[in-house]
This record gives structure tokens, C-alpha cells and sequence, in this order.
């Protein structure tokens, strides 16, 4: 069991790593350079670095930032959307089964039409 809880926090340390990497390229690089080069990678450090000096961060860096938070937004929306829309259908699905529990039910009403 401790071997699996060690693959998972070693597979989140990496993607966290990939994530920070993400920004250490691109339009954020010489913000990274210039306000982070101390910070070691990993663990979510350079990003939080960044958002400390969130003032001091380029106009690339910054539009880099609001790209990526609303793509983020973008799919929080859509995966609560595809959210709703499942549990719509299951309580169709419930009360479906409600009603012909009820019409099936000896001495019940007739469902009607």
C-alpha cells in the first residue's frame, strides 16, 4: 500500500514539475528568470512565486495567465454541465421507475396517458 501512495505523490510531484516547466518556457520565461531563478522546482514553488510578484510580472506573463485560468474556467463550466446533465437523466430514470412501480402496484390507480 505504501508503495502506491509513493507512485501517486511521485506522479503528482511530476506533473506539478511539467506544470512549472510550462512556465519557465514561453512568455513567462525571463519573469521566472528574473523573479524566481532562487526558488527550486517542484512542488508548485515557481508558481507560487510568480503569483507573489503578480505585480511585477510582465504583460506576456500576466495575458500567458489569464489564457490558462480561463481555459481553466472553460472546463470547470463544461464538466459541470456534463455534472448536471447525468444527474438530470438519473432522477429521469428514477421517477420512471417510480411511475411504473406504481401503475404495476395492485390496486393503483391507472397511470394515465
Amino acid at each position: 500500500m505504501k508503495f502506491k501512495h509513493a507512485l501517486v505523490l511521485m506522479a503528482l510531484g511530476f506533473s506539478m514539475n511539467a506544470f512549472a516547466d510550462g512556465w519557465a518556457k514561453g512568455p513567462c520565461a525571463e519573469d521566472v528568470k528574473k523573479l524566481c531563478s532562487d526558488v527550486e522546482k517542484g512542488e508548485g514553488r515557481v508558481i507560487k512565486c510568480l503569483k507573489e510578484h503578480e505585480a511585477q510580472l510582465s504583460e506576456a506573463c500576466k495575458a500567458k495567465r489569464d489564457e490558462k485560468k480561463g481555459k481553466r474556467k472553460e472546463m470547470n463550466q463544461e464538466k459541470r454541465k456534463e455534472h448536471l446533465e447525468a444527474r438530470k437523466t438519473k432522477i429521469e430514470e428514477k421517477l420512471k421507475k417510480l411511475e411504473e412501480s406504481k401503475a404495476a402496484a395492485p390496486g393503483s390507480a391507472p397511470a394515465a396517458p
